[in-house]
């Protein structure tokens, strides 16, 4: 977990908010990268330096660029995050910076049950236990058949999907009982220009509300954390189940769309 944030900046811009910062953050605040860090991987810098940032990854320390006039003249190869202003960091997205830079999963959020968490390479095993029912896969893209491919795919959507677009298909933890029941969240479609809702859950944990519990959350999380105005759903049309969790979730259904796996019904659901 994240202990220390290093601000290690040159030139504060104008009109931004230092003193607020490092009185409203819970964490540690450091106003220097020094000798000191070199053990402490629960740290992240924030810096304008290019030196600085070159000594914090010899630390093993994240980098945030800060940018100013001052960095402008120099490239921050390391550095996975660009800060325009302090003003704009809460402890959340703090804690999911110095996650990153670890490469450690986010926790997307919780419901009264549920746990919905990034994937990792652990959890394809339980991945295969869910999709191993034919009834269950049967209206969704499988998984590859060998699972050497499959953590191949997943180390590649990690380094890819989570990282530029902090959104993807996420997956769902008991909270009772620390199983791994489901994978729900959010995707983007080529030649769709809005983002598609998707889940599959445990066989065993059908008609007892966990799907509408997670998709509700994803909504409310699109929303309000990712400020998107709209959401689709594609789904077969035999697929009733589906259909009816999209409409008690307020989609609408907007007819027969033609994408690469054929004729599915496209429901669409406003979020403003």
């Amino acid at each position: 977990m994240l202990e220390t944030v290093i601000l290690d900046i040159h030139s504060i811009n104008d009109g931004d908010c230092l003193e607020n910062f490092i009185e409203n953050t819970d964490y540690n605040v450091a106003i220097e990268l020094t000798p000191e860090f070199k053990r402490n991987e629960h740290s992240i810098l924030i810096t304008d330096s290019r030196e600085k940032a070159d000594i914090a990854k010899n630390y093993g320390i994240g980098i945030a660029l800060y940018i100013n006039e001052f960095s402008h003249s120099s490239d921050f190869p390391d550095a996975l995050y660009c800060i325009e202003s302090l003003c704009d960091l809460s402890d959340i997205s703090l804690e999911r910076m110095y996650l990153r830079t670890k490469n450690l999963p986010w926790t997307i959020f919780e419901t009264k049950r549920c746990i919905v968490k990034e994937i990792t390479l652990e959890d394809i095993d339980d991945l295969y236990r869910i999709y191993a029912n034919s009834e269950t896969k049967k209206y969704i893209e499988d998984l590859y058949p060998e699972k050497e491919d499959e953590i191949i795919f997943t180390k590649e959507y990690i380094a890819h999907q989570y990282r530029f677009y902090e959104y993807g298909m996420w997956v769902v933890f008991d909270k009772n009982t620390g199983r791994l029941i489901g994978r729900a969240g959010l995707s983007d479609r080529d030649g769709f220009d809005r983002t598609e809702i998707g889940f599959i859950f445990d066989k065993s944990l059908w008609g007892q509300g966990y799907a509408y519990e997670v998709c509700s959350g994803i909504l409310e999380y699109a929303k309000d954390y990712l400020y998107l105005d709209e959401i689709i759903s594609f789904t077969m049309r035999e697929n009733t189940r589906a259909r009816k969790l999209l409409e008690r979730l307020g989609f609408i259904c907007e007819g027969i769309q033609n994408i690469n796996l054929g004729p599915f019904l496209l429901y669409r659901k406003s979020l403003r």
